[in-house]
């Protein structure tokens, strides 16, 4: 029964896939349509069952196993179900609302799961309970957010219809970490809408771009918030940018560097407000799980100095884990080959002589700091390997997309 009800569902959704609009209007073909769709669906059916073992140490397995018990509830008491609900998701209902960046005992970063939990208590409500089952439901609902960042490259890059495909889907760490039914995924989708509607402005003036803009980044805030230190500085910067590419990168070192000042001066004006301790504690909640990928960290205190100090390890860890030779299992190789390949491209890039158009060049600083910054914030706050490389998997398609136009533009000649 569950076989042919995954078959049903899967057929379904391939006939859907091959009827919206926004996806046909990418300009390919319903059959790459479907095969991108099964692709992703198999990397989330691979990722379930690499995890499954792992049990309630696994977050995809965990949060699936939370809404089982809550679709349970709701068969056997659907207003009891209404009303846990509005206790769960009202933020006025006897919750921690000023601590938006906390870890601990905070509504914002309960939120975060309970949307998650919530979600997958409907996919099951249609599924009867079938992880498997719900990741057509997931990989269907994310794949617009994988379209929109392709039809951006598009724009960005006119004619590079195939490392467009590679940068939005392909890129091994971003594919596995983001097939997964977790919130790695929808946050890849809200990138790429954000990045696909800022791309739309500027070419005409939408309202509705701007109201998708604004809910993509509200939703990455209630996700992992963190990214919003991150994130808003660097869309800013790239808006401005945009309209005068030549100073993209006064425009994003002045933001960037005001952050960086504003991050270690504001307690003393608002002590409630402590960024610098905020980070401490994610890097000390890291430090405390027994993970089989800890690496050794040291202390960090919430000052300047100290954490220049540890500057060098926040490098190491956001930008060169995992190491060839480090030997934590065979899963990490590819993406320390990975992590080769991207360092390589971005050397013979160095050497090359360049033509962007001014958006390219733009979009060009914007993936270079937003993966700088990403990677250094999470250098400092996740001492794991595992952790590492899949929070750091976000973040390299922007920039591969970059390089491999401008690298080997010749495979773009084929057409699909």
């Amino acid at each position: 029964m569950q076989y042919l009800l995954f078959i049903i569902y899967l057929l379904f959704f391939c006939w859907l896939i091959s009827k919206t609009t926004s996806f046909k209007s990418t300009g390919l073909s319903v059959k790459w349509l479907i095969g991108l769709f099964l692709v992703k669906l198999a990397g989330a059916v691979i990722y379930g069952f690499i995890y499954r073992g792992f049990g309630n140490t696994s977050d995809t397995w965990q949060i699936f196993n939370y809404s089982i018990e809550e679709y349970n509830f709701l068969l056997k008491h659907p207003l009891g179900y209404l009303r846990r609900i509005n206790l769960e998701l009202n933020p006025f209902y006897d919750q921690e609302l000023s601590d938006f960046f906390g870890t601990k005992g905070s509504f914002w970063n309960d939120l975060k799961d309970q949307v998650l939990i919530k979600a997958e208590v409907l996919f099951n409500v249609f599924s009867f309970g079938n992880y498997y089952v719900n990741c057509i439901f997931y990989i269907y609902l994310t794949f617009g957010g994988y379209i929109a960042l392709y039809k951006a490259l598009m724009m960005i890059y006119p004619g590079s219809q195939i490392t467009s495909l590679i940068a939005a889907f392909f890129i091994p760490s971003t594919f596995f970490w983001t097939s997964g039914m977790y919130k790695d995924g929808v946050l890849f989708m809200l990138f790429g809408y954000i990045i696909y509607h800022l791309v739309l402005l500027t070419r005409a003036r939408q309202n509705g771009s701007w109201v998708i803009v604004l809910l993509s980044i509200i939703v990455i805030g209630i996700l992992r918030s963190y990214l919003l230190l991150i994130l808003l500085p660097c869309l800013l910067s790239w808006w401005l940018a945009i309209k005068r590419p030549a100073l993209s990168l006064v425009y994003f070192g002045i933001i960037v560097s005001v952050c960086i000042i504003g991050f270690f001066c504001l307690p003393i004006a608002f002590p409630s407000f402590n960024l610098p301790q905020i980070l401490i504690e994610r890097r000390q909640e890291f430090m405390a799980l027994e993970a089989n990928t800890s690496l050794p960290a040291g202390e960090l205190r919430p000052g300047f100095l100290s954490f220049l100090h540890t500057l060098p390890e926040a490098f190491n860890y956001g930008f060169l884990r995992p190491y060839l030779w480090e030997n934590k299992g065979i899963i990490y190789l590819p993406f320390a080959i990975e992590l080769v390949v991207l360092y390589s491209l971005l050397v013979i890039y160095a050497f090359r002589k360049k033509s962007n158009t001014e958006l390219q060049y733009s979009f060009f600083v914007f993936s270079i700091f937003l993966l700088a910054c990403s990677w250094f914030l999470l250098g400092y706050t996740a001492p794991i390997t595992g952790a590492l490389i899949r929070y750091k998997s976000i973040f390299p398609s922007f920039l591969v997309a970059h390089l491999l136009h401008k690298i080997i533009p010749s495979v773009n000649t084929y057409r699909i």
